[in-house]
């Protein structure tokens, strides 16, 4: 005996144990990505399927909804006071996809809770304070279609209504109007409520990603004996493909 001891070297073992640690902890990473991978996967759309080849299939309608805001500022020389308007709301609609065809349907804009207001401020600037001496504000807004359908199906709740009119991109245009005239002894907000969906447009679109609804807003702004306005003309609310 030449008292070495054993042939195998403390280093090599070391490496071999090392060697199969890692491996270990490897294969437990794949396993851990492979799951999240799994479930990360969406849900497939329900709907019908043919068994033909190419295969046709049809999903079902899916609701959506998508909330815009819209904001104007005009400052009123003969007022001495800034209009600030603002325009928000929702539009709920549906769509649907078919595969294998150019099929992507949108339909059903329902427009819901459009409120109108406008605020009087000493200045245009964010941080201007309000001026509480108007009296009062006509207020309205009206909606159309920008696809120019020549006859859309538009159901509307009182007071709202349908109008015939002049439209910038579609000449002559069933609009979904309403007006009110709230009054206010040294206000500086005036506003127009409209809860629930006044205006749904039943019309259904094919083949495209981007839909658009348009819509213009006035506020005419009264203090003493005058009066000036603010208007938002033809501004477009546009949905896109989710």
């Amino acid at each position: 005996m030449n008292g070495r001891g054993s042939s195998k070297h403390p280093s090599t073992s070391f490496a071999a144990r090392r060697r199969r640690s890692l491996g270990a902890i490897l294969a437990s990473l794949l396993v851990v990505l492979f799951a999240s991978v799994v479930a990360a996967q969406p849900a497939a759309a329900s709907g019908t399927c043919s068994n033909t080849t190419p295969q046709y299939c049809e999903y079902d309608w899916t609701n959506h909804a998508y909330d815009y805001l819209i904001t104007k500022d005009v400052f009123s020389t003969p007022l001495n006071m800034c209009f600030h308007l603002i325009l928000e709301g929702t539009v709920k609609y549906q769509t649907k996809s078919v595969l294998y065809t150019a099929g992507f349907y949108f339909r059903n804009f329902t427009l819901t809770n459009p409120e109108v207001s406008v605020y009087t401020k000493s200045s245009c600037a964010r941080t201007a304070g309000f001026v509480y001496t108007a009296k009062g504000a006509d207020l309205s807004q009206s909606w159309y279609d920008y696809d120019c359908n020549v006859t859309p199906s538009i159901g509307v709740g009182y007071p709202w209504s349908i109008k015939v009119g002049v439209t910038q991109h579609c000449g002559n245009e069933n609009l979904a109007y309403h007006k009110t005239t709230p009054r206010a002894t040294g206000g500086a907000e005036f506003a127009q409520y409209n809860s629930g969906s006044p205006a749904t447009w039943k019309v259904t679109t094919l083949g495209r990603t981007v839909v658009c609804l348009t819509v213009s807003a006035a506020a005419v702004v009264y203090k003493g004996s005058s009066s000036d306005s603010v208007t938002l003309s033809e501004s477009l609310v546009c949905i896109r493909n989710p």
